[in-house]
């Protein structure tokens, strides 16, 4: 077990220098990853707190703290695209939700194009989710789409779960609970070839998945978060949504379908209103379902958006040579 947050002195501490770092922030919000950001950039931390528990802290999220804005709030706002332009510093929850639902996949499908492709399901999902998110631009004549290409920042918040001990599981009041947290991750919106964006998404999951940041990002919030004033924390909240674009889930669900009230449950989908665009995708049974919740004011022309999602899945069919099932053929044409 790594485990080098546990200490409430440790997180007194930290406490402490974060309050210091934003008294003199000169106007900036408190910020939890300003004050991570701020940690890193000192010339020598160990002079503010000498103990050994705190050395080892500031040696291992010094350099974690380089790459923070990769995680958090402390970076810059997506590129403002109609997809992204409502995400800002002063973005508001409209009230005004509406959901696309997206065409039903069967998942032998998704699974014939991860196995040509080389590449896990969901990266093909969040490939077919960017791809889609591409097109809707350039249906819309989207002029940063045109000027920037495939230079264009459009990410998405990803929940990643970990796994659990045994004792979590076998314990009644523990099992049905998640051990989870938000990281970031580009979508490779601009490219305009859906395999290049295949390759760009493929290339991010690999870092997530091989780079301790999704664990210190757990650390994080699990264990300096809670120390920190209710305002730091909301704030911190705040300025990493709205520099993102979505928030996108993927989650797998049961092989067989379910009984609900005694009754078999034929179909699922998982809502969920965000502050952000939120897309959630489950497989059930076999197939795959999926939504996107969003501003009705924003986008126009929203009801495109599951059709975008199918057409994308057929495209890269075509580049793998994988048989597209008729009625996911007719769903990207509808």
């Amino acid at each position: 077990g790594f485990s080098i947050f546990g200490s409430s002195s440790l997180c007194l501490a930290s406490v402490l220098l974060l309050t210091e770092i934003s008294e003199n922030a000169r106007g900036r919000h408190p910020n939890l990853f300003l004050f991570m950001h701020e940690l890193s950039n000192l010339r020598s931390p160990r002079a503010f707190f000498p103990g050994s528990s705190l050395n080892i802290w500031i040696s291992v999220s010094g350099s974690y703290c380089q790459n923070s804005s990769k995680l958090s709030g402390a970076t810059t706002y997506d590129d403002d695209t109609i997809f992204s332009k409502m995400n800002h510093s002063k973005m508001k929850h409209s009230g005004k939700r509406e959901a696309v639902i997206f065409p039903t996949i069967p998942l032998t499908f998704v699974k014939n194009l991860k196995t040509a492709a080389k590449c896990s399901v969901n990266d093909l999902l969040m490939t077919a989710v960017s791809e889609a998110i591409h097109n809707y631009c350039q249906a819309q004549n989207d002029a940063v789409l045109a000027e920037r290409g495939a230079s264009i920042q459009c990410r998405a918040l990803l929940p990643v779960g970990f796994p659990r001990s045994p004792v979590e599981l076998n314990d009644p009041v523990t099992a049905m609970r998640n051990i989870w947290c938000m990281v970031s991750c580009d979508l490779g919106v601009g490219h305009a070839d859906i395999e290049d964006r295949l390759r760009h998404v493929h290339a991010k999951t690999q870092e997530m998945k091989e780079k301790p940041r999704a664990y210190m990002q757990l650390k994080v919030q699990n264990n300096l978060g809670p120390y920190v004033p209710t305002s730091v924390g909301q704030q911190t909240v705040f300025d990493t949504f709205s520099r993102h674009s979505l928030v996108l889930t993927n989650v797998p669900g049961p092989a067989k379908i379910c009984l609900f009230a005694g009754k078999p449950a034929k179909s699922v989908q998982l809502f969920f209103d965000n502050l952000l665009t939120q897309v959630d995708l489950i497989s059930y049974a076999g197939q795959v379902y999926g939504n996107m919740i969003f501003d009705a004011d924003q986008l126009p022309d929203s009801e495109i958006f599951g059709r975008l999602y199918a057409g994308s899945l057929v495209e890269l069919a075509k580049r793998l040579d994988i048989a597209v099932p008729p009625e996911v053929q007719k769903a990207a044409t509808a």
